[in-house]
């Protein structure tokens, strides 16, 4: 009964080619994709990557739409049908809504930006992504002596930049904020990165304790964020010097660029695994 299914399947791979399965790749990879994040990943000119996913898109393998935008024309956000995502995949997906929601399609999009960000302008100012996780593969939980904890991040970035002529590795956790989260659970976030990091238990899973980088969607957001988190400062230990893993905080302000303007709240560990440092950041993003 499947034979004609399947038959239909392997037409279709007969019929694409090399940047198409990129495109799919891609879209599996990130869920939801932009027209110019795609062009970015592929390094592909608008014109082909216009025509390539409009084939695709013939063939019932990827699916579009343009939601409204604040001022001007937002551009088209790709995801995988079923039969691409069979296509790719081998497994057919559980059956979902025919487009996602507008907020979905931001969010996860968003994320995606970020990780074109690091790959496309992180080489410039010495930073090379190496590992990128995102939603499930990036969560973790703990148990401890004090109970337990869990993240749930929307994506985990590593990335090996140089300070002062030293090569190291540094981690984030990323959190993208579209104004649905109240403060109280931006900062039960905070209190859980906090816990994360007093509790060590970052040691044997990454190579250094990982930032919570918070992107949400404007500057009065972000000094309200950092304002209740510098509230929320633990007093620093009179030990601080007996265990490796003790940490300092700092709150401040990031340099701000034009788009998105940042913010910033750093805790610098004194682990003598190197480098320790810990930040947690907020930044204003626009979409």
């Amino acid at each position: 009964m499947n034979g004609g299914r399947t038959d239909t399947v392997t037409a279709k791979v007969d019929r694409i080619c090399a940047i198409d399965h990129d495109v799919l790749g891609l879209l599996r990879a990130h869920r939801v994709l932009t027209t110019p994040q795609l062009i970015a990943l592929t390094r592909r000119p608008e014109r082909t990557i216009d025509y390539r996913v409009a084939r695709l898109r013939s063939r019932s393998l990827v699916e579009r739409t343009r939601p409204n935008a604040a001022s001007g024309s937002a551009p088209f956000y790709w995801w995988l049908t079923r039969a691409g995502a069979r296509l790719v995949e081998g497994t057919s997906p559980a059956p979902g809504k025919g487009t996602p929601s507008p907020l979905l399609l931001r969010h996860t999009a968003a994320i995606a930006g970020l990780y074109v960000a690091l790959c496309d302008v992180g080489p410039n100012v010495g930073l090379s992504l190496t590992v990128w996780r995102r939603d499930e593969d990036a969560w973790e939980d703990w148990s401890s002596y004090r109970g337990t904890g869990r993240l749930r991040p929307d994506a985990y970035a590593e990335m090996q930049l140089s300070v002062d002529g030293t090569d190291g590795l540094a981690g984030a956790l990323v959190e993208v904020d579209f104004a649905t989260m109240d403060q109280a659970r931006l900062r039960a976030k905070v209190a859980s990165q906090r816990q994360y990091c007093a509790e060590t238990i970052w040691w044997d899973r990454h190579p250094c304790c990982p930032a919570l980088l918070l992107v949400t969607t404007s500057e009065a957001r972000v000094n309200r964020f950092l304002a209740g988190v510098e509230k929320d400062r633990p007093r620093p230990s009179p030990y601080e010097h007996e265990s490796a893993a003790h940490y300092d905080e700092m709150v401040a302000p990031a340099l701000p660029s034009p788009r998105p303007r940042c913010a910033s709240t750093a805790e610098s560990s004194h682990a003598s695994r190197p480098p320790n440092a810990n930040t947690t950041s907020a930044g204003a993003a626009t979409s």
